[in-house]
């Protein structure tokens, strides 16, 4: 329960986000934390708006989730109107998880007024 509760917390603040340190180990903290893979982000961000189908494979906690993040805050700084909409996958079991947790980020995404999803990936 407690973990659920800070990810939470950390969802809701995230505008004011400042991490106490610079190297950040879980979530997304904004270009001014990412570092390197300027190669990456420039070709996952040309995947993306060219619809290009694109998996990233590599082992957990090597930064994938803060790559599609800051290609996610490039595509948006570029064109206000993109909706991008991440979701986390790992604890879907079946097809039925998985429509259940896409279908509720572009609801999300659909009533939100920035028109950006931070549960849920997708470029449109």
């Amino acid at each position: 329960m407690k973990n659920t509760y800070s990810k939470i917390a950390t969802m809701t603040k995230k505008s004011a986000f400042k991490p106490r340190t610079p190297f950040i180990y879980e979530g997304y903290g904004g270009p001014d934390y990412f570092c390197d893979r300027a190669e990456e982000t420039e070709e996952l961000i040309s995947n993306l708006q060219n619809g290009r189908n694109t998996t990233l494979v590599s082992p957990r906690k090597i930064g994938k989730t803060g790559l599609i993040h800051h290609a996610f805050n490039r595509i948006k700084q570029q064109d206000k109107d993109a909706v991008c909409i991440y979701i986390d996958i790992f604890h879907t079991q079946n097809q039925y998880d998985f429509v259940q947790t896409l279908g509720k980020a572009i609801v999300e995404v659909s009533f939100s007024p920035s028109c950006s999803a931070s549960s849920g990936g997708a470029y449109r």
